[in-house]
Parts: structure tokens; C-alpha cells; sequence
């Protein structure tokens, strides 16, 4: 099963190999344009694409599920092991990528910090975390719908609302700093993750902009603002070295949605064919 499984998996393996080192050579010239660096947070999607949705559909499409699977090796060993294989090769993969983007943004010319949203969930050991994700998203998609294109459309789909759900959930795994606006300005740390700013009230409640903005409808709103004593301003901020606590958390819930993934993909393949 080992060498079986490294025949027909080992092209789109050397494939990974090249473009990760491509990948960490551009970033070590720093020869990727801005433009591209934005796009990092799509590179996972692609493990799923074509590591994990052609692990299934593309036996059954073929239907060399039937030949395979009555065989002597149950289809049950056959998961197991593809999954231990290629879930550990996703994971090595994606912690050599995390370490590149990570080392990138170490140095003086990287034009984002490792808190931002365009390198956080693919630096680090988040990194391996979102590629195991996606890939068993890819592989239960294709277990499920038995079909290549389908199964792509929907991991591509789900993989968005897990970035977005990323993004929005992730400045809450912990309770926020607070800045307060001063004399001085507003003391937020450098290379801090910003959740929010807003006013404060007369009694010292953090109110959004949007609330405080509603209260002088129809009004000129500095001055509103400033009659109903909303003269300091606030911002809420993730302290820069919570970086590692949050990739823990990240990875930790990540880990979670993969485990369910694959025992989604085992009930449809030993239930299901069937």
C-alpha cells in the first residue's frame, strides 16, 4: 500500500516540492509583488483541489473503486493508510511553507507583519493546520459527490467561508487590549492585530463609530459628538506577541473541523459502497 500509494500520488508530490521552494525563493529575493503577497490566503485551497478531492472522486469517476476495493486490501486499510500518508506529507508540506512565510516576514522589506490577515493562516504551524483541513475538506467533498468539478465547486466554496470565518473569529481568541486616545495620540503597539476602534462615552463605555454616529443622525457630527461628551477615542488591539498563542488556538480548532472532515470521508466510503 505504501509504494502503491507513493506510484500514484508521487507526481503531484514533486510538483508541491518544486512550487513550496519556488515559493521560498521569490520571498527570499523579495521578488513577489505586493499585489501577489495578498493572495497568499488562497494557497491552501489548492492542496484541497487537487490533493484531496481527486483522493476519492477521481476512483470513483474512473470506477476503479470496484477493482481496488475487492481486492485484498479492504477499503477500510485503504483509507487509513492514504490518509496517514498524504495528511502527513500536507502537514510537512504546510509547515515548510509556514516557516518560509514566516522567515519572510521577519526580515526588514516584508511589507506585512505575521499578525496580518494576508500571512497569518499560512505562516507558522497554522499553516499545516489549514492545509490538513483543507485537504480532508477535499476528500470528503469528493467522497460525498463522487464527482471531480462538483466536488472542487464546493471545497473552493467552503473554503472561502472558513477563510471569512477565520478572519472575523480570529481577533476574539482573546479579551483585547485597550488604547485610549491622549495628549500624545494613541499608544498601539507596533505590529499589533486591530479589532476596533470607536468613542468613548461620559460614563466610560467603548461605543462603535456606527452607534455613535446613530445618536447624531441629522445632526453635524463632530459637534454632536462632542456636546454629548464623546471627545476620546479608542482602539481595541491584539498585543503582537499574542502571535503564537493565537496560532496555537487557530491550529487547535482547525485540527477539530479536519478530524470531522475525515470521519465524514471513512462513514461514506465504508457505509456508503456499501
Amino acid at each position: 500500500m505504501l509504494w502503491l500509494t507513493w506510484r500514484q500520488h508521487r507526481a503531484q508530490t514533486l510538483v508541491t516540492v518544486v512550487l513550496i521552494a519556488g515559493a521560498a525563493l521569490l520571498l527570499v529575493l523579495d521578488a513577489v509583488p505586493f499585489v501577489l503577497v495578498k493572495t497568499l490566503p488562497v494557497v491552501p485551497v489548492f492542496v484541497g483541489l487537487f490533493w484531496g478531492v481527486p483522493l476519492l472522486a477521481r476512483e470513483y469517476e474512473r470506477g476503479t473503486d470496484r477493482l481496488v476495493w475487492t481486492q485484498s486490501v479492504p477499503r477500510s486499510r485503504w483509507l487509513v493508510v492514504k490518509f496517514t500518508v498524504l495528511g502527513t506529507a500536507v502537514v510537512l508540506a504546510g509547515l515548510a511553507f509556514g516557516a518560509v512565510v514566516l522567515g519572510w516576514t521577519a526580515s526588514a522589506d516584508a511589507p506585512v507583519d505575521r499578525f496580518s490577515d494576508e500571512v497569518f493562516g499560512v505562516s507558522g504551524v497554522v499553516a499545516g493546520a489549514w492545509f490538513l483541513a483543507v485537504f480532508t475538506l477535499g476528500a470528503a467533498s469528493g467522497a460525498v459527490l463522487r464527482r471531480m468539478l462538483p466536488a472542487m465547486a464546493v471545497t473552493t466554496a467552503v473554503f472561502a467561508g472558513l477563510v471569512v470565518g477565520a478572519y472575523l473569529a480570529r481577533g476574539h481568541y482573546a479579551e483585547p487590549e485597550v488604547a485610549l486616545s491622549g495628549a500624545h495620540g494613541m499608544a498601539v503597539p507596533a505590529d499589533a492585530l486591530v479589532t476596533g476602534t470607536g468613542v468613548v462615552g461620559p460614563a466610560g463605555d467603548l461605543l462603535s463609530w456606527d452607534d455613535a454616529m446613530s445618536a447624531c443622525a441629522g445632526a453635524e457630527p463632530v459637534g454632536c459628538m462632542r456636546d454629548r461628551g464623546y471627545e476620546q477615542q479608542y482602539t481595541l488591539y491584539q498585543p503582537a506577541d499574542r502571535y503564537w498563542r493565537f496560532q496555537w488556538t487557530e491550529t487547535g480548532l482547525l485540527l477539530v473541523i479536519a478530524l470531522v472532515l475525515a470521519g465524514v470521508t471513512a462513514r461514506q466510503v465504508v457505509n456508503r459502497s456499501r
